[in-house]
């Protein structure tokens, strides 16, 4: 609870760039006949993960407007609680009063009742789900999906993000690899996967429907997302998708200093490193696990 409200201090900081309004900001209490101005900040990632909260403050507004990364609305059009998505940059309708999204913790007493941790809260198109079956249906099971690079240009990628090199052994574990990867480091598959091993969805993915729409059915059809730590195992996250995320020593405040689960996700795995760059080590776990995941998946068939 400290925490959350300590973390007010971002609104302070000019790297941290937050929508200003001339409203009353919201206070967390019931208002049914007021409309509130819910926006977003920071990165897509952060919108994911936060997104959840939205449904709780409906609870205690008359309505409630939501400004968000224009990338995302279609994805989040399907989240329950919002009356209405305006793309950020553009004039909002009039509301009463509004607070940014990643003060929906504080306002709400969040951490206490561990309100919004329950997962999916995200859900994907069934129509594209059935699509991306049909055509995943040649690639036998287990489906492994793979994500390394985030954006090259957040402060810390160089510890976050992982050389893919470290992903292909995977396939030793009898496991089919789907590279759900976009844009940037899809030229490390090329060089590291000559031989296309890996199935390499991810250049054709969201391209016209919005930011991760695709993505969401695709991940609807894999057994398991492994993942550095971007904007990915948020999603898997928030749909319920079985996620692993592989964390750098010292990673972002979310994920904490140890242990293997989150409160955040129920069906996410944490995998840290135990000394900083050694990401071999974080990978011998995950072939561990692999393993252990194969022969359970081969003692239910039997």
């Amino acid at each position: 609870e400290e925490g959350w409200q300590t973390y007010e201090w971002r609104r302070q900081i000019p790297e941290i760039p937050i929508c200003r309004f001339a409203l009353p900001q919201w206070d967390g209490q019931s208002h049914p006949d007021k409309v509130l101005l819910l926006h977003a900040e920071q990165g897509l990632g952060d919108s994911l993960q936060f997104i959840r909260f939205a449904s709780f403050a409906r609870q205690r507004v008359g309505r409630l407007v939501f400004l968000c990364h224009p990338p995302l609305l279609r994805l989040f059009s399907r989240v329950p609680g919002i009356d209405a998505l305006v793309p950020l940059g553009e004039p909002p309708p009039p509301c009463d009063m509004h607070l940014p999204l990643l003060s929906l913790p504080w306002v709400l007493g969040a951490v206490s009742s561990e309100l919004g941790c329950r997962t999916p809260y995200l859900s994907p198109e069934p129509a594209l789900v059935e699509a991306f079956a049909m055509r995943l249906s040649s690639i036998p099971r287990p489906r492994v999906g793979i994500c390394w690079q985030g954006n090259p240009s957040y402060r810390d990628d160089k510890n976050r993000s992982i050389p893919v090199r470290h992903f292909l052994p995977l396939l030793e574990a009898g496991v089919e690899l789907v590279s759900v990867q976009k844009n940037h480091g899809l030229e490390q598959l090329a060089c590291a996967d000559p031989e296309g091993r890996v199935l390499n969805l991810g250049p054709a993915l969201d391209l016209e429907r919005g930011a991760f729409v695709d993505t969401a059915a695709v991940l609807a059809n894999l057994d398991l997302l492994i993942t550095s730590d971007t904007a990915m195992p948020h999603l898997a996250g928030a749909l319920g998708v079985p996620v692993w995320c592989l964390l750098p020593h010292v990673p972002d405040w979310r994920w904490g200093l140890k242990g293997d689960r989150t409160p955040w996700y129920p069906t996410m795995r944490l995998f840290r490193q135990t000394r900083p760059g050694d990401w071999d080590g974080v990978f011998a776990s995950v072939r561990t696990a692999l393993a252990s995941l194969r022969g359970s998946a081969q003692g239910a068939k039997t």
